[in-house]
C-alpha cells in the first residue's frame, strides 16, 4: 500500500515511514509510484502491479454461496453490505458518525449485512451502537469476518456498499458495485467511478443511497475496469521478490531530489 493516502486515519504517518524504510516498493497505482518518487525514492526500486490478491480469473473462479450457509437467506433480497471502521483522527466523533449512519440505514428501509469493523480504537463501541439499534430486526445480519470468498460472493450479490471501507474503494468495483463512501477516514485515496463520497450528516448519506441505487448511476458504471486488479500472479510477485539481489546499490539508497527524476 506505499504511496497510498488515507488522511483520516493514524496510517497514514506508519505507511510513509515504512516506506523511506524499506528498499523496494511493489505499489498498486500509477499515481502511488509518483507518490513515493515525490518521497525521494529511485524510479528503479518501484514496481506497479496492482493488488495482487485481486484479479479477474479469481473473481471469476469466486464460488457461490452454498445452500447451508447463514448468509444464503440474505442473498435473495435486496441488501446493502455495511461496513464501519473507527475514524483514528476522529476518534471523539465515533458515537456521533455511527448514530447518523444508523439513522440513514433506517430511512432507507434497506436490508443490510454489518460485517464488523477493524480493531482500531473504540471498534467496540461502533459494535454496540449497531447491536442496540438493530436488536431486534430481521432486515438485518451481523457477520464478524465473511472471508475472502464468502465477502467476494456478499459484494457479488449486493446492491450496494455502505461505510467506510477500503474494500469499497479497491475490491467493489470488479463487481460493478456502487459505493457510498463516508466521511474521512478514505480521503486522499484514488476512487474508481463507482465510489460516491458523502459526509457524516444522516441526509447526505440517504442522499448517496439514493443515488447509489438510481439506474442512472447504475447504468454509468456499467463497463467499469478496476483500475487496482492486477495483470501478475502472486507466484509471479514471489518470484520478483527471490530474484532481488542484496548488493550495495540496493542497501545504500540515495534521496532522490525531484528535480533530478
Amino acid at each position: 500500500m506505499g504511496g497510498a493516502v488515507t488522511e483520516g486515519a493514524i496510517d497514514e504517518m506508519i505507511r510513509h515511514g515504512l516506506t523511506k524504510m524499506s528498499h523496494i516498493h511493489f505499489v498498486l497505482l500509477n499515481i502511488y509510484k509518483k507518490r513515493l518518487l515525490n518521497l525521494g525514492e529511485e524510479n528503479w526500486r518501484i514496481k506497479v502491479i496492482g493488488m495482487p490478491s485481486l484479479n479477474r480469473k479469481k473473481i471469476l473462479k469466486t464460488k457461490y454461496i452454498e445452500k447451508n450457509d447463514i448468509l444464503k437467506r440474505f442473498i435473495n433480497k435486496p441488501f446493502a453490505l455495511v461496513t464501519y471502521h473507527p475514524v483514528t483522527l476522529e476518534i471523539n466523533q465515533i458515537s456521533k458518525q455511527v448514530n447518523s449512519l444508523i439513522r440513514a440505514i433506517k430511512r432507507s428501509k434497506l436490508n443490510a449485512v454489518i460485517t464488523y469493523p477493524n480493531s482500531d480504537p473504540k471498534f467496540n463501541s461502533i459494535i454496540r451502537l449497531f447491536k442496540k439499534n438493530f436488536k431486534h430486526s430481521k432486515k438485518i445480519l451481523f457477520i464478524k469476518s465473511a472471508g475472502e470468498n464468502r465477502y467476494f460472493n456478499l459484494m457479488h450479490h449486493a446492491k450496494l456498499m455502505l461505510g467506510n471501507s477500503s474494500s469499497g474503494i479497491v475490491e467493489a468495483a470488479s463487481f460493478k458495485l456502487p459505493v457510498v463512501n463516508i466521511g474521512s477516514r478514505q480521503s486522499g485515496k484514488f476512487k474508481p467511478k463507482n465510489v460516491i463520497d458523502t459526509g457524516y450528516h444522516y441526509k447526505e448519506i440517504h442522499n448517496g443511497i439514493k443515488k447509489a441505487l438510481s439506474k442512472s448511476f447504475k447504468k454509468s458504471i456499467n463497463k467499469l475496469n478496476n483500475p487496482y486488479e492486477s495483470k501478475i500472479s502472486t507466484t509471479e510477485i514471489a518470484k520478483m521478490i527471490l530474484g532481488i539481489k542484496k548488493n550495495e546499490k540496493l542497501i545504500k539508497k540515495k534521496f532522490k531530489d525531484l528535480k533530478n527524476i
